[in-house]
């Protein structure tokens, strides 16, 4: 298994396993499936929706170094069933087409982890609604914003095979918007800006402390991952080449983050990621594109500990 031999162990037999994971396994069965319809409503507006589903069914048994127990074989379970409807209308704004979506997100997760700790279960449900606009304002400029309004509901069993069954629930509410502009002062140049806020609420997984030390209710529950990213950018265009160039900033509060000593995710205070990166493609003869990306990124944690 990845990460099962320290240091002295590599270097004696980099493809030994320690003795403490013998028997260690990982088997997993998983189902997938999605169906979605579009119909057309009208001359400017139409209709989408998709239903999708997954189950996954994993088996494994993870050994310890150093622990007063033995690895035995655990299971770990997860439904998840969504659908995703949604409006798309195209309508004349000052001699052009704006196009305007409305739609919504509903997704349920079931969750159960069995091992010699115990139980847990968890069920967890996310609703949200949104809109966006492409907006022309001009020949040469067009503008974008959406506003997306999202909650979570999650209800946790903590069932230990030593102490007290606890239950509790961890909800939130939270709302983000986008806002962009497009600018083409000549054909083959694009400028453009965009600012967005985002979120992350944590998964199933995330919530779930496998070594129940932490009880279940509030406020000892992840809290959800918020943040704001900046962009600007040009892009030019000729008959057989294209570069575009962008910066970024991304700010983020309670990064959701798995901890390694802790054996469960926590929350950072506070993280920043500034970069760049510059993109392009050229066709030297037909049938031909040679392309290349750069990516930069300086990632800082500016609080906290």
């Amino acid at each position: 298994m990845p990460g099962s031999l320290i240091e002295s162990e590599l270097i004696a037999d980099r493809t030994q396993s320690s003795p403490f994971f013998a028997g260690d396994f990982s088997d997993t069965v998983s189902n997938i499936g999605r169906i979605g319809i579009r119909q057309s409503l009208s001359e400017q507006w139409k209709a989408e929706a998709e239903f999708t589903y997954r189950d996954n069914d994993r088996d494994f048994q993870n050994g310890f170094r150093s622990f007063f127990f033995i690895a035995a074989p655990s299971s770990q379970s997860r439904v998840t069933r969504s659908i995703n409807p949604r409006l798309v209308g195209t309508l004349p704004f000052r001699g052009q087409n704006a196009t305007l979506t409305i739609g919504s997100d509903y997704e349920d997760t079931g969750y159960t982890l069995v091992s010699q700790l115990g139980t847990q279960t968890l069920e967890q449900r996310i609703v949200a609604a949104f809109a966006q606009t492409i907006v022309p304002l001009t020949e040469k400029v067009t503008a974008t914003g959406g506003l997306r309004r999202a909650r979570v509901n999650n209800d946790i069993v903590s069932a230990p095979a030593f102490g007290e069954t606890e239950a509790g629930d961890i909800d939130d509410t939270v709302s983000a918007f986008s806002a962009g502009i497009v600018y083409k002062p000549v054909n083959n140049v694009k400028l453009f800006a965009r600012v967005d806020e985002n979120y992350r609420f944590a998964t199933v997984e995330e919530h779930i402390d496998p070594t129940f030390i932490y009880p279940v209710p509030e406020p000892l529950g992840l809290d959800t991952q918020t943040g704001l990213s900046k962009e600007v950018g040009v892009q030019l265009t000729a008959d057989s080449a294209m570069l575009k160039i962008s910066a970024y900033r991304i700010d983020l509060d309670n990064e959701i983050i798995f901890d390694a000593a802790a054996f469960s995710s926590t929350n950072l205070d506070e993280t920043r990621r500034e970069g760049f990166t510059v993109s392009g493609n050229w066709s030297p003869t037909s049938g031909v594109t040679l392309s290349g990306a750069y990516s930069y990124v300086a990632a800082e944690i500016p609080a906290g500990s």
